[in-house]
């Protein structure tokens, strides 16, 4: 996939989102999100969540810029579909493998990264739910106020969005005091 954003390909950790506002159907707005694994093979979102404190050992602005854009690309995608059509999201993992979903709704995408961890899954789903956390909170997003079907559900989406919360506000406080 081509680079949306013309980050220089020498970042070794890298997510960039394109959202195109081309008229394709049944989707007229799709957000591509992907990413590249550093030297070691960790994912730059898997190294961020597993301590948000240190991202400013990758003393690179690009790295910083390129998750900013995605959270932003997501985010407009799925306000700008929430109405009447869908956010595809296309999920790149290090290893070249994709995941393709299809949400109506920012809960949908959450109740379906949760029925797929099951599956196995659980590097793809925890970076979809850290995309549209950040997305909805950098946003202002409304989630979908139906209730989740299950308690086990319910208590899952509610650490999960504790947790993004905290990331995310790690990440501004980095950039925000130069770390970045």
């Amino acid at each position: 996939m081509d680079n949306p954003n013309n980050i220089p390909a020498s970042c070794s950790l890298l997510l960039a989102v394109a959202v195109n506002g081309t008229n394709a159907k049944p989707y007229p707005q799709h957000a591509y999100v992907w990413c590249a694994a550093d030297a070691e093979g960790k994912s730059m979102l898997s190294n961020l969540k597993t301590n948000p404190e240190n991202i400013g050992q990758h003393n690179d602005k690009v790295f910083h810029h390129a998750l900013l854009e995605a959270v932003k690309g997501v985010g407009i995608a799925i306000r700008e579909t929430a109405r009447a059509a869908a956010v595809r999201l296309t999920i790149i993992t290090p290893n070249g493998s994709e995941f393709h979903n299809i949400f109506r709704q920012p809960i949908e995408a959450r109740r379906k990264a949760f029925y797929l961890r099951s599956n196995g899954e659980r590097w793809v789903n925890e970076t979809l739910i850290k995309l549209i956390d950040c997305a909805v909170e950098a946003h202002g997003l409304i989630l979908d106020a139906r209730p989740p079907e299950s308690e086990v559900e319910r208590n899952f989406l509610a650490a999960t969005q504790t947790e993004a919360g905290r990331r995310w506000k790690a990440l501004r406080r980095a950039i925000k005091e130069g770390r970045s």
